[in-house]
């Protein structure tokens, strides 16, 4: 699998709701109740790797096999030639609620833990997001 770093990756499965723009009233709906995710970072460091063809065909489809959900997988790109992109990779798992997320962390956490050292170096840092939405 070849990856392109200016394409955004999505993962779906039949769980996944996106927002709907309805351009005849100019607003968002929301296509359920409230939309959040759990914001996976891999921040950018000398001496980094990251395995972007194991990580892509391994480590996403066991973490959406997991929890049950979808995940969207952005590649990071330098704004210039000369500097790192402040974050090689960032993963946005789509969650209903922040306490499911952590339940769901507790029962396969150890799993998808001990899967990192298989792509990467980087130390993951996590963050629960609530998506807004222009009213």
């Amino acid at each position: 699998m070849r990856l392109s770093p200016r394409r955004w990756y999505l993962l779906r499965n039949e769980n996944a709701a996106p927002l709907a723009y309805n351009a005849s009233s100019l607003s968002w709906n929301k296509m359920e109740e409230q939309m959040q995710f759990a914001t996976v970072t891999y921040p950018s460091k000398d001496g980094a790797t990251f395995d972007f063809d194991y990580y892509m065909k391994t480590h996403i489809p066991m973490v959406c096999g997991l929890l049950g959900t979808s995940i969207e997988v952005v590649k990071g790109i330098s704004p210039t030639p000369d500097a790192a992109p402040a974050f090689v990779c960032v993963a946005r798992i789509r969650i209903t609620s922040a306490e499911e997320f952590l339940l769901a962390m507790v029962k396969h956490g150890t799993q998808i833990m001990q899967d990192i050292p298989n792509y990467t170096n980087i130390t993951p840092v996590v963050q629960i997001d609530e998506v807004l939405t222009p009213s």
